[in-house]
């Protein structure tokens, strides 16, 4: 593996013992199946529930510009490769239209508009920690690690009847996922619970999401739980992005903040915004600074 690859996949990093370069090498090598491909959760199907009383609604499909048609079919194709969707061979009560996003190199992004699913769906409130209880766990740690899932809710699988929820229409047909989809409203709770059940019990482990960092007072103790962490990702049958994973790191951007051996502090882009901040000309301007929002209120002004 040459220098330049070395640093992008983030097991080399200036400055750290040559040795644990090579364990996280070979650690990538060990734990291979982690690195390719999207996983899928084994033994787990996800159930969304849904309000009886809400009707299903079969959106008309909206009409796909020309010059991204041909786009558009690749993705779909794309898609169905992977077994992220399938084809609807059957009637089905629920249709949502999709919304096509250009990407910035030239790909595109298919979004489904699942407003009228999101009313029938019935939330499981699972609850999300905030940034501020996992950092509180990391003020001893000198060395960490993040790891991101794949394609995150991907890589979870919906059960039959689920799919039909997610339903959507194109001028190539009607297709349903297979996998949780960004849109539908319980799936950050759902997703950020079947992950913390993944990793339940390991120390110095904490995810929000598809981020996943592991953290150590001591390289020895942070190499353990890193392979923990990622036995247990092979176990589950779930995948990472080894282009966006850094191992062995004294320094971490996590969350909008910057993890250090020292401890936890603002990223350079934040200190540049306030440092660079416009001083207010007016009562709405120093709303925002002050933390209330934008509000106005009489005193103020």
């Amino acid at each position: 593996m040459s220098r330049k690859t070395a640093l992008a996949l983030g097991v080399l990093r200036i400055g750290i013992d040559v040795n644990s370069v090579k364990s996280y090498v070979d650690m990538r090598e060990e734990f291979k199946p982690v690195f390719q491909g999207v996983g899928i959760l084994r033994d787990r199907q996800i159930k969304l529930k849904v309000d009886p009383e809400i009707r299903p609604v079969a959106q008309p499909v909206r009409r796909t510009p020309f010059g991204l048609r041909d786009r558009v079919k690749e993705k779909i194709q794309e898609l169905v490769e992977q077994d992220i969707i399938e084809p609807v061979e059957e009637p089905t009560p629920w249709v949502s239209p999709v919304v096509i996003v250009p990407k910035p190199n030239g790909d595109i992004r298919i979004c489904i508009d699942m407003r009228r699913v999101n009313e029938a769906i019935v939330r499981e409130r699972h609850p999300i920690p905030t940034v501020d209880e996992i950092l509180q766990e990391l003020s001893t740690s000198k060395v960490f690690s993040k790891i991101d899932l794949k394609w995150g809710y991907h890589q979870l699988e919906l059960d039959p009847e689920s799919r039909k929820l997610t339903t959507f229409v194109t001028h190539c047909g009607l297709y349903r996922y297979k996998r949780l989809l960004f849109g539908v409203n319980a799936a950050p709770e759902i997703y950020q619970h079947e992950i913390h059940k993944v990793l339940q019990g390991l120390p110095g482990v904490a995810n929000i999401s598809d981020d996943i960092i592991i953290h150590g007072a001591t390289q020895e103790e942070h190499d353990e739980r890193l392979r923990q962490t990622l036995t247990r990702l092979k176990d589950a049958g779930l995948t990472a992005n080894a282009e966006k994973c850094l191992f062995g790191v004294s320094e971490l951007v996590f969350m909008g903040h910057k993890l250090t051996k020292d401890g936890i502090n603002p990223t350079k882009a934040k200190i540049e915004a306030v440092a660079n901040a416009c001083e207010p000309k007016n009562a709405s301007e120093v709303h925002p600074k002050l933390g209330n929002g934008g509000g106005t209120s009489s005193e103020a002004d």
